[in-house]
């Protein structure tokens, strides 16, 4: 089920941070990273609540709202997209932004006796077809983020990263707080990039996003260097495009709990896209390759461990029925 899209990107989002900061924090981020990992892969029940706005040099491009229940191989995610409109269209004026998303809940169906493996329906509804519902099927997950070899390998990498790289940020950059409801650690980068060990490290973490989150895409198989003028979006462009990803600047800040839960993490990342040298011999729909910088605004929190509840799905509370009776 490919659900959780903000979470995912949020984790990299907290990953960029804690890889340019890593040893300067002197110990602060490594827990904070395990947090953010536990919370991703390992936690069965949760709520997490995120709001993001994605400008591309400058300009805001996209801006999300989610909002995810994991109840066990029960789930409800609400996910909205968005994005800006032209100023006038046909000479209309067009100033609200486009609204784009779903709603999908999951709930266990059924339990393989022999392996274990649990299977679950699914319903979807978009906005862009209010009303109706649409079913499913699929494995199941009862985190929040679907784990794999690549992804486990990825993660204890950065891991790494995050403990191991040299304290190359001045004093001050990295700076905690406790009070009665936990610990809170400022991040604040300044400088272009985090070195190469961690520039590379990024680059993989934003590859690994791109293909769960974005477009499935094998970068090993299918090298992504030359453009031929099929993207139909300026998101579709940049991932043609791009090289490598390179952290330019971050302003975050984690909270856990006493109980070295995380609970919140906000701020701003701004990430340098290098395109590859060959894209630029082609001629894109929208504009030839050149470096481009993304910042993201985010928000997260999170709530309700061990509390969150998703209900079975009933058309009747949703106020929906199925795309086949309209």
């Amino acid at each position: 089920m490919k659900t959780k899209k903000i979470l995912t990107a949020v984790a990299a989002l907290v990953l960029t941070a804690a890889v340019g900061a890593s040893a300067a924090s002197g110990g602060e981020l490594g827990p904070l990273y395990d947090a953010g990992m536990a919370l991703l892969f390992d936690t069965t029940n949760v709520t997490v609540s995120v709001n993001a706005d994605f400008f591309l040099d400058g300009e805001r491009i996209k801006t999300v709202k989610a909002i995810c229940r994991q109840d066990d191989y029960d789930s409800y995610l609400d996910y909205r997209l968005f994005t800006p409109r032209d100023a006038e269209f046909d000479g209309t004026p067009q100033p609200d932004d486009r609204e784009t998303g779903y709603t999908i809940v999951a709930n266990r169906a059924y339990t393989d006796p022999q392996t274990g493996s649990v299977s679950v329906n699914l319903s979807r509804m978009e906005v862009i077809h209010p009303g109706v519902y649409y079913p499913g099927t699929d494995a199941g997950c009862n985190t929040l983020v679907r784990p794999s070899a690549q992804l486990d390998a990825l993660a204890a990498l950065a891991g790494l990263v995050v403990r191991q790289t040299e304290p190359l940020l001045p004093p001050g950059a990295v700076t905690a707080e406790d009070s009665d409801a936990g610990r809170a650690v400022h991040v604040r980068l300044t400088r272009d990039g985090a070195g190469g060990l961690a520039d590379s490290v990024f680059t993989l973490c934003a590859q690994a996003f791109i293909s769960r989150v974005i477009k499935r895409e094998d970068f090993d198989a299918l090298p992504v260097r030359e453009y031929y003028g099929s993207a139909s979006t300026i998101v579709e462009e940049l991932l043609y495009t791009t090289a490598g990803y390179s952290l330019k600047g971050a302003d975050v800040t984690l909270t856990a709990d006493q109980n070295g839960l995380l609970r919140a993490v906000s701020g701003t990342v701004s990430v340098g896209l290098t395109p590859h040298a060959q894209a630029g011999q082609y001629q894109g729909l929208l504009a030839p390759a050149r470096p481009h910088t993304v910042d993201v605004t985010f928000e997260m929190t999170v709530s309700d461990y061990g509390e969150t509840h998703v209900a079975p799905f009933l058309p009747e509370d949703y106020g929906v029925r199925g795309y086949w009776e309209e």
